[in-house]
């Protein structure tokens, strides 16, 4: 759901040379909706990369994928953007971790990198956090 490479220097040769393994090594379609970080470098990504790009969004049966984290009137949303982090904390320690922040309607996708910032978020009558621990989520 866009930011597919967050800044210019991570569109790196080994980053092309292992994306164009893994689109290879699949058998489904890839579609990149794309982000506020995806527009500079478009021009730049491989020609041979079969992806399918959507500027705003894109409707799939009763999902909608969006960048920008937004309810649609039928339709369960995933969207990505805030990359949302949870902080867990006690009176020694305080950890902060990649999750998952899912409301009835819509959910919003942690970043999948390491070196991108996020929103901290918390868990609410509205919504349910599921934090990425290791190789594992868990629900907060």
């Amino acid at each position: 759901v866009g930011d597919l490479i967050h800044a210019q220097s991570g569109l790196s040769s080994d980053v092309k040379k292992k994306f164009s393994e893994w689109l290879k090594g699949i058998n489904c379609e890839v579609h990149l909706i794309l982000g506020n970080h995806d527009g500079v470098l478009l021009k730049d990504l491989p020609h041979e990369w079969p992806l399918y790009v959507h500027q705003e969004g894109l409707l799939i049966e009763s999902f909608y994928f969006s960048h920008i984290p937004k309810r649609h009137p039928q339709c369960f949303v995933w969207s990505g953007h805030l990359h949302p982090k949870v902080v867990i904390s006690d009176k020694y320690d305080r950890l902060v971790l990649r999750c998952f922040q899912i409301f009835a309607d819509l959910a919003i996708i942690p970043a999948f990198g390491f070196f991108v910032g996020g929103s901290i978020v918390k868990k609410s009558a509205e919504c349910k956090i599921y934090a990425i621990v290791d190789d594992e989520i868990i629900e907060i």
